[in-house]
């Protein structure tokens, strides 16, 4: 199997994409075509699998390429979990190698003092493996170092918004659904 490159990762045609209703993670590899890097094309997967392609995925919602280690990260939402007495859904995050190796990184483990993902809508690689996520319905900005702990950057779980000069981590976020880096 080919390495990801960055050019090739900008050619992951959707993170929605179905097959037999089962969502799947398609790459462009050169013109006209196609591969399947996570998912299956049916629901006789596993929610977690160390080999990608048998992973079932729910929701996929954002992708983000790291070009130092070809790691390409996916989003999905599809966990059910009990989170200060109510049922939430919680997102999962993995990590697929250009082998076709598939790593959950934040599950049951991606939570902040009560506070999980919920449903991660954009991430961003930094220069230094960094993975920056917003999440919509948690209203945050999360920060997840590679091996290490989640931590929020910005926002406090309510939807509003905040007055120009406060301090992110303080500071409401209403819905947020993109970061740069």
């Amino acid at each position: 199997m080919a390495r990801f490159s960055h050019a090739v990762a900008a050619l992951v045609l959707s993170a929605s994409a179905t097959a037999c209703g089962e969502p799947l993670v398609v790459l462009g590899d050169s013109p006209g075509l196609m591969r399947i890097v996570l998912g299956v094309g049916d629901s006789i997967g596993t929610r977690v699998d160390s080999v990608a392609t048998r992973t079932r995925l729910t929701e996929p919602r954002a992708l983000a390429f790291n070009p130092s280690n070809s790691l390409l990260y996916v989003a999905d939402r599809g966990a059910l979990r009990q989170v200060s007495g109510t049922t939430t859904r919680v997102a999962r995050i993995f990590s697929v190698t250009s082998s076709g190796q598939s790593t959950l990184l934040l599950d049951a483990g991606g939570c902040v003092q009560n506070v999980c993902l919920q449903e991660p809508t954009a991430m961003a690689v930094a220069q230094d493996g960094t993975l920056v996520i917003a999440d919509a319905v948690g209203g945050r900005v999360f920060r997840y170092a590679p091996g290490g702990a989640l931590t929020v950057l910005a926002g406090t779980g309510a939807a509003a918004s905040a007055a120009d000069g406060a301090p992110a981590a303080g500071s409401p976020l209403d819905r947020p659904a993109g970061v740069a880096v």
